[in-house]
């Protein structure tokens, strides 16, 4: 709150002449941790980045079980008017750049359509310092449908576009991140010693050993990197799903780009088969009809990658069933039910998602070492 920094501080004084309004100060606090000092310096720089003078305030946008963006609004001739959104980045780049947000920026000027706009301040910094945090800054994109569900050929054509469009692109080699790496060093089978107590039952199931079976494999076997390290690598969203389509004044747009990296290019489409807003099409898909079907609104894949097409699918959601404990034991630590209810969820979908691809793939092959 504004009112506890003390009066006799030229610098806060100073700060509070460019942040005069307390209800400015009041809103960012309620949904950014900082007080005081910290909380004039973050609404003075988030106003300076963005060259506004307006008064601001600020929400945390609906929804989300991580990491949600806030929005800032201007407040204009008494009208509250949605301007832009950030988002916490955690990964920094020398000279404040942020890789992911630059590289994304710089598809959007190449003429990627389904990218919002990104800012940057005169300095060409992609980062605002908030508190002990940097953010990203993007426009607020005004959705023009009430359409909360992105069928599967609208997400294979969203991928098909950002690929043709970043396939060259010059942030290819340091924006290699592979899920393997990350994946080997925190294998999600450890996860469930501080879970037990959660939802001991969960652990007890047919679908959580499959779980655990393939986590093992995916974790320890040389003949899967050897498969990781044969096939085509591309720059990825890495977390196609509906949450993360806008359809704004006639295009859908793909936001959140934590994920963004050079990996194996079938793990993106395990993002969004198999995800929580499970496509009735794909429930009605054969196993031999979803590759077809695939290539039909996506394009050609390489003869390797419809062979481990489903033994990609179970890699992409044994990594999303590892963050989701993570995130899980983190929420159930610091007592926001709601949060661990979404997650919960999450992790609900996904263990039975592995189980049931499980039965399209050839246990003994998850043998082999």
């Amino acid at each position: 709150m504004i009112s506890t920094v003390s009066a006799s501080s030229r610098a806060t004084e100073q700060l509070q002449t460019v942040c005069s309004d307390v209800d400015e100060i009041n809103s960012f606090c309620r949904v950014v941790s900082g007080r005081g000092e910290e909380a004039i310096q973050s609404v003075l720089n988030i106003k300076k980045f963005l060259n506004i003078e307006d008064r601001v305030s600020f929400e945390r946008v609906t929804g989300g079980a991580a990491n949600t963006p806030i929005i800032v609004f201007k407040h204009v001739d008494g009208l509250k008017i949605p301007f832009v959104v950030l988002k916490r980045e955690s990964e920094l780049m020398p000279e404040g750049k942020h890789i992911k947000i630059q590289a994304m920026d710089e598809l959007k000027e190449s003429g990627c359509h389904i990218l919002p706009r990104i800012f940057k301040d005169t300095d060409n910094n992609y980062l605002i310092t908030v508190g002990n945090d940097s953010y990203s800054c993007m426009e607020y994109l005004e959705s023009s449908s009430k359409q909360t569900y992105y069928p599967l050929d609208q997400k294979l054509k969203l991928a098909q576009i950002l690929h043709s469009y970043s396939i060259n692109s010059r942030w290819r080699q340091e924006l290699l991140v592979t899920s393997l790496e990350t994946f080997s060093n925190e294998n999600s089978a450890n996860l469930t010693e501080e879970l037990l107590r959660w939802k001991p039952s969960a652990f007890e199931t047919d679908a959580w050993k499959n779980c655990v079976k393939c986590s093992q494999y995916f974790a320890s076997s040389p003949s899967f990197r050897d498969v990781y390290n044969q096939l085509p690598t591309q720059v990825i969203h890495g977390d196609i799903h509906s949450q993360n389509i806008v359809f704004s004044q006639g295009i859908q747009y793909l936001i959140d780009f934590d994920n963004v990296r050079t990996d194996v290019r079938l793990l993106e489409f395990s993002t969004f088969i198999g995800w929580i807003d499970v496509d009735p099409r794909l429930k009605s898909l054969g196993e031999d009809e979803l590759i077809p079907y695939v290539e039909s609104h996506y394009g050609k894949l390489e003869e390797s990658e419809k062979q481990y097409f489903y033994l990609f699918l179970l890699f992409g959601r044994c990594c999303v069933l590892e963050w989701v404990l993570g995130e899980l034991k983190q929420a159930l630590c610091a007592n926001d039910l709601e949060k661990a209810e979404k997650l919960a969820n999450i992790f609900d979908d996904t263990m039975n998602f592995i189980h049931q691809v499980c039965t399209r793939i050839p246990m003994n092959f998850l043998d082999h070492s």
